[in-house]
């Protein structure tokens, strides 16, 4: 169980860690969201600049969304570990975004800690990044609406990367209460260890007085034996005869 905790950990601290990122990429795409709504932004290069930080911030959450634990699988696939969780197909264009379409497993991958005892060291990719909004579509939807100049369509994507960016503070939250568990189980895990050795060391280790004790008996005997066999082996004149 010990052993199931530390492998646990890496992956919880890459979920956790991927998480906290995208959260921060939404919330990147706020503020340049409510800079295009400045008045005095609405100038072409402007909106440029901010629809190219759009492209990155996008780019971004989808490589955050397909991360990988180190050793392991994509930790937002669920149970389909071995291929990425979401693909993206097409470019930022007039009137056209890119389409990010799941194609993980909708599940989260536990870890037993202790007996009957589990854990979720990832979250499902699906829920967490197109649950109560889709993250990947509201930014898409706020680089179209600077892009027309609409400004009804960048208020509805602020209201989508809202929704976007609680969600993913909560997926966190999830994630950070397993490791806090993991933790507490694994503090509970090293008394029962101490334990089970003292147990161990009573049962099977040898008194070393004791063991000292004996020897020493044994060696006292040892000796007065060698002394009286060296005395009757001692040569007469008879041996010489």
């Amino acid at each position: 169980y010990l052993r199931s905790i530390d492998l646990a950990r890496t992956r919880i601290r890459t979920t956790e860690e991927a998480l906290a990122g995208a959260a921060d990429a939404v919330n990147l795409a706020r503020v340049r969201g409510l800079e295009a709504r400045n008045a005095t932004n609405q100038n072409d290069s402007s909106r440029a600049a901010i629809k190219v930080q759009l492209e990155q911030l996008f780019d971004q959450v989808l490589s955050l969304s397909n991360v990988r634990s180190p050793g392991g699988g994509y930790v937002f696939s669920g149970l389909a570990s071995d291929q990425e969780a979401f693909t993206s197909v097409g470019d930022f264009g007039p009137g056209v975004t890119p389409v990010v379409t799941f194609t993980g497993e909708s599940s989260a991958i536990e870890v037993e800690i202790d007996d009957g005892v589990y854990v979720d060291v990832t979250r499902n990719g699906e829920n967490a990044f197109q649950g109560a909004a889709d993250v990947f579509a509201a930014i898409g939807r706020l680089w179209e609406g600077i892009d027309q100049g609409i400004a009804s369509e960048i208020d509805g994507a602020m209201d989508d990367l809202d929704l976007a960016y609680d969600h993913l503070v909560l997926e966190r939250t999830a994630i950070g209460g397993s490791e806090a568990k993991a933790d507490s189980f694994e503090g509970r895990l090293q008394v029962q260890d101490q334990e089970l050795i003292s147990q161990i060391s009573l049962l099977e280790d040898a008194d070393a007085f004791e063991v000292y004790s004996d020897l020493s008996a044994q060696e006292t005997s040892l000796q007065a034996s060698l002394q009286i066999t060296a005395r009757m082996l001692q040569p007469t004149l008879l041996d010489f005869i």
